[in-house]
Protein backbone atom coordinates (compact mmCIF):
# COMPACT_ATOMS: atom_id res chain seq x y z
CA UNK A 1 0.00 0.00 0.00
CA UNK A 2 2.86 2.35 0.90
CA UNK A 3 4.55 1.70 -2.44
CA UNK A 4 1.30 2.51 -4.27
CA UNK A 5 0.86 5.77 -2.36
CA UNK A 6 4.46 6.74 -3.09
CA UNK A 7 3.91 6.00 -6.80
CA UNK A 8 0.65 8.00 -6.88
CA UNK A 9 2.30 10.92 -5.10
CA UNK A 10 5.24 10.80 -7.49
CA UNK A 11 2.94 10.82 -10.52
CA UNK A 12 0.95 13.75 -9.12
CA UNK A 13 4.17 15.72 -8.63
CA UNK A 14 5.32 14.95 -12.18
CA UNK A 15 1.98 16.12 -13.57
CA UNK A 16 2.13 19.36 -11.55
CA UNK A 17 5.65 20.06 -12.78
CA UNK A 18 4.66 19.28 -16.37
CA UNK A 19 1.70 21.67 -16.18
CA UNK A 20 3.90 24.38 -14.67
CA UNK A 21 6.47 23.94 -17.44
CA UNK A 22 3.78 24.03 -20.14
CA UNK A 23 2.22 27.17 -18.67
CA UNK A 24 5.64 28.87 -18.74
CA UNK A 25 6.29 27.73 -22.31
CA UNK A 26 2.90 29.03 -23.46
CA UNK A 27 3.54 32.35 -21.75
CA UNK A 28 6.93 32.66 -23.44
CA UNK A 29 5.38 31.90 -26.82
CA UNK A 30 2.46 34.28 -26.19
CA UNK A 31 4.82 37.12 -25.30
CA UNK A 32 6.84 36.48 -28.44
CA UNK A 33 3.71 36.48 -30.61
CA UNK A 34 2.68 39.75 -28.94
CA UNK A 35 5.75 41.30 -30.58
CA UNK A 36 4.57 39.99 -33.96
CA UNK A 37 1.08 41.42 -33.39
CA UNK A 38 2.40 44.83 -32.33
CA UNK A 39 4.87 45.07 -35.21
CA UNK A 40 2.14 44.16 -37.70
CA UNK A 41 -0.21 46.71 -36.13
CA UNK A 42 2.51 49.32 -36.59
CA UNK A 43 2.88 48.39 -40.27
CA UNK A 44 -0.85 48.69 -40.96
CA UNK A 45 -1.20 51.91 -38.99
CA UNK A 46 1.67 53.30 -41.07
CA UNK A 47 -0.12 52.23 -44.24
CA UNK A 48 -3.25 54.08 -43.13
CA UNK A 49 -1.16 57.19 -42.41
CA UNK A 50 0.70 56.98 -45.73
CA UNK A 51 4.01 55.92 -44.14
CA UNK A 52 4.68 53.12 -46.58
CA UNK A 53 8.34 52.71 -45.63
CA UNK A 54 7.19 51.03 -42.40
CA UNK A 55 5.68 48.18 -44.39
CA UNK A 56 8.81 47.73 -46.50
CA UNK A 57 11.28 47.93 -43.62
CA UNK A 58 9.45 45.94 -40.95
CA UNK A 59 8.22 42.96 -42.96
CA UNK A 60 11.53 41.06 -42.78
CA UNK A 61 11.60 41.51 -39.00
CA UNK A 62 8.00 40.28 -38.71
CA UNK A 63 8.78 37.28 -40.87
CA UNK A 64 11.77 36.44 -38.68
CA UNK A 65 9.69 36.74 -35.50
CA UNK A 66 7.07 34.47 -37.06
CA UNK A 67 9.68 31.83 -37.83
CA UNK A 68 10.94 31.99 -34.24
CA UNK A 69 7.36 31.57 -32.98
CA UNK A 70 7.01 28.41 -35.04
CA UNK A 71 10.24 27.05 -33.57
CA UNK A 72 8.98 27.77 -30.04
CA UNK A 73 5.69 26.04 -30.88
CA UNK A 74 7.55 23.00 -32.20
CA UNK A 75 9.60 22.86 -28.99
CA UNK A 76 6.42 22.86 -26.89
CA UNK A 77 4.82 20.13 -28.98
CA UNK A 78 7.98 18.04 -28.68
CA UNK A 79 7.88 18.48 -24.91
CA UNK A 80 4.24 17.33 -24.81
CA UNK A 81 5.02 14.31 -27.01
CA UNK A 82 7.87 13.25 -24.74
CA UNK A 83 6.05 13.62 -21.43
CA UNK A 84 6.53 10.57 -19.29
CA UNK A 85 3.20 11.03 -17.53
CA UNK A 86 -0.42 10.83 -18.64
CA UNK A 87 -1.53 14.47 -18.77
CA UNK A 88 -5.30 14.78 -19.27
CA UNK A 89 -4.96 18.42 -20.35
CA UNK A 90 -2.14 17.89 -22.89
CA UNK A 91 -4.45 18.42 -25.87
CA UNK A 92 -5.51 21.83 -24.59
CA UNK A 93 -1.92 22.99 -24.15
CA UNK A 94 -1.14 21.72 -27.64
CA UNK A 95 -4.14 23.58 -29.10
CA UNK A 96 -3.10 26.87 -27.50
CA UNK A 97 0.47 26.51 -28.79
CA UNK A 98 -0.84 25.83 -32.30
CA UNK A 99 -3.23 28.78 -32.09
CA UNK A 100 -0.49 31.17 -31.00
CA UNK A 101 1.75 30.07 -33.86
CA UNK A 102 -1.22 30.47 -36.23
CA UNK A 103 -1.71 34.06 -35.07
CA UNK A 104 1.95 34.76 -35.86
CA UNK A 105 1.47 33.25 -39.34
CA UNK A 106 -1.62 35.38 -39.94
CA UNK A 107 0.22 38.52 -38.87
CA UNK A 108 3.01 37.64 -41.28
CA UNK A 109 0.42 37.30 -44.04
CA UNK A 110 -1.17 40.65 -43.19
CA UNK A 111 2.21 42.40 -43.06
CA UNK A 112 3.16 40.92 -46.43
CA UNK A 113 -0.05 42.22 -48.02
CA UNK A 114 0.67 45.64 -46.53
CA UNK A 115 4.16 45.46 -48.08
CA UNK A 116 2.66 44.63 -51.48
CA UNK A 117 0.26 47.57 -51.17
CA UNK A 118 3.19 49.84 -50.36
CA UNK A 119 5.04 48.58 -53.44
CA UNK A 120 1.93 48.92 -55.62
CA UNK A 121 1.54 52.61 -54.84
CA UNK A 122 4.16 54.97 -53.45
CA UNK A 123 1.41 56.59 -51.39
CA UNK A 124 -1.67 54.36 -51.16
CA UNK A 125 -4.84 56.42 -51.10
CA UNK A 126 -7.31 54.85 -48.69
CA UNK A 127 -10.80 56.22 -48.29
CA UNK A 128 -11.83 57.53 -44.85
CA UNK A 129 -14.16 54.52 -44.46
CA UNK A 130 -11.42 51.97 -45.18
CA UNK A 131 -8.93 53.81 -42.96
CA UNK A 132 -11.46 53.90 -40.12
CA UNK A 133 -12.21 50.18 -40.47
CA UNK A 134 -8.52 49.25 -40.51
CA UNK A 135 -7.89 51.31 -37.38
CA UNK A 136 -10.85 49.65 -35.65
CA UNK A 137 -9.65 46.21 -36.74
CA UNK A 138 -6.15 46.82 -35.37
CA UNK A 139 -7.50 48.25 -32.10
CA UNK A 140 -9.75 45.20 -31.68
CA UNK A 141 -6.90 42.81 -32.45
CA UNK A 142 -4.57 44.47 -29.94
CA UNK A 143 -7.19 44.48 -27.19
CA UNK A 144 -8.25 40.89 -27.87
CA UNK A 145 -4.70 39.65 -27.87
CA UNK A 146 -3.95 41.58 -24.68
CA UNK A 147 -6.81 39.76 -22.94
CA UNK A 148 -5.57 36.40 -24.26
CA UNK A 149 -2.04 37.12 -23.02
CA UNK A 150 -3.41 38.05 -19.59
CA UNK A 151 -5.43 34.83 -19.47
CA UNK A 152 -2.30 32.80 -20.21
CA UNK A 153 -0.19 34.80 -17.74
CA UNK A 154 -2.66 34.21 -14.89
CA UNK A 155 -3.30 30.56 -15.68
CA UNK A 156 -0.94 29.26 -12.98
CA UNK A 157 -1.18 31.96 -10.32
CA UNK A 158 -4.81 33.02 -10.55
CA UNK A 159 -6.93 30.62 -12.62
CA UNK A 160 -10.20 32.31 -11.65
CA UNK A 161 -8.97 35.61 -13.04
CA UNK A 162 -7.74 33.73 -16.10
CA UNK A 163 -11.31 32.56 -16.66
CA UNK A 164 -12.56 36.16 -16.73
CA UNK A 165 -9.85 37.26 -19.14
CA UNK A 166 -10.55 34.36 -21.48
CA UNK A 167 -14.25 35.22 -21.56
CA UNK A 168 -13.44 38.78 -22.64
CA UNK A 169 -11.70 37.48 -25.76
CA UNK A 170 -15.08 36.28 -27.05
CA UNK A 171 -16.38 39.85 -26.94
CA UNK A 172 -13.46 41.00 -29.05
CA UNK A 173 -14.25 38.38 -31.68
CA UNK A 174 -17.85 39.60 -31.89
CA UNK A 175 -16.69 43.20 -32.32
CA UNK A 176 -14.26 42.15 -35.05
CA UNK A 177 -17.07 40.44 -36.96
CA UNK A 178 -18.93 43.76 -37.17
CA UNK A 179 -15.81 45.62 -38.36
CA UNK A 180 -15.14 42.90 -40.94
CA UNK A 181 -18.65 43.07 -42.44
CA UNK A 182 -18.46 46.87 -42.70
CA UNK A 183 -15.03 46.67 -44.33
CA UNK A 184 -16.16 44.18 -46.96
CA UNK A 185 -19.14 46.33 -47.88
CA UNK A 186 -16.85 49.34 -48.33
CA UNK A 187 -14.20 47.66 -50.49
CA UNK A 188 -16.76 46.05 -52.77
CA UNK A 189 -18.46 49.41 -53.21
CA UNK A 190 -15.18 51.15 -54.00
CA UNK A 191 -13.63 48.41 -56.14
CA UNK A 192 -14.21 49.83 -59.62
CA UNK A 193 -10.98 49.78 -61.62
CA UNK A 194 -8.82 49.31 -58.51
CA UNK A 195 -9.65 45.63 -58.13
CA UNK A 196 -6.04 44.56 -57.45
CA UNK A 197 -5.67 47.00 -54.58
CA UNK A 198 -9.05 46.06 -53.16
CA UNK A 199 -8.22 42.35 -53.26
CA UNK A 200 -5.03 43.00 -51.29
CA UNK A 201 -7.00 44.98 -48.74
CA UNK A 202 -9.52 42.14 -48.57
CA UNK A 203 -6.68 39.69 -47.87
CA UNK A 204 -5.27 42.00 -45.21
CA UNK A 205 -8.53 42.27 -43.27
CA UNK A 206 -9.06 38.51 -43.67
CA UNK A 207 -5.78 37.83 -41.87
CA UNK A 208 -6.68 40.19 -39.03
CA UNK A 209 -10.15 38.69 -38.67
CA UNK A 210 -8.73 35.17 -38.69
CA UNK A 211 -6.20 36.16 -36.02
CA UNK A 212 -8.98 37.39 -33.73
CA UNK A 213 -10.95 34.19 -34.37
CA UNK A 214 -7.87 32.13 -33.54
CA UNK A 215 -7.35 34.11 -30.35
CA UNK A 216 -10.93 33.26 -29.40
CA UNK A 217 -10.28 29.56 -30.02
CA UNK A 218 -7.16 29.71 -27.88
CA UNK A 219 -9.09 31.51 -25.15
CA UNK A 220 -11.64 28.70 -25.05
CA UNK A 221 -8.84 26.20 -24.37
CA UNK A 222 -7.33 28.51 -21.74
CA UNK A 223 -10.80 28.83 -20.20
CA UNK A 224 -11.00 25.05 -19.79
CA UNK A 225 -7.50 24.86 -18.33
CA UNK A 226 -8.25 27.69 -15.89
CA UNK A 227 -11.52 26.08 -14.81
CA UNK A 228 -9.71 22.74 -14.39
CA UNK A 229 -7.11 24.36 -12.16
CA UNK A 230 -9.61 26.46 -10.23
CA UNK A 231 -11.58 23.32 -9.38
CA UNK A 232 -8.46 21.83 -7.80
CA UNK A 233 -7.58 24.83 -5.62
Amino acid sequence: MSDYLDYASDEKLKISLAELSLSEQLLGLARHVEDVVKETASVIEGLVEGKVENAKLLYERINGLKNQAEEMKDSTLTYIARLGVALDTATYYKNVALALARIAQLMDGAAYRAKLLAELESKPQLSPEISKSLKEAIATLLETYSQLLSAIRQLSDNPRQSIERAKRVVGGEEKMDAVYRSFLYTIYREAGSRIGKMLLLRDLIDFIEDAVDTARNAAEDILFLAMYRAART
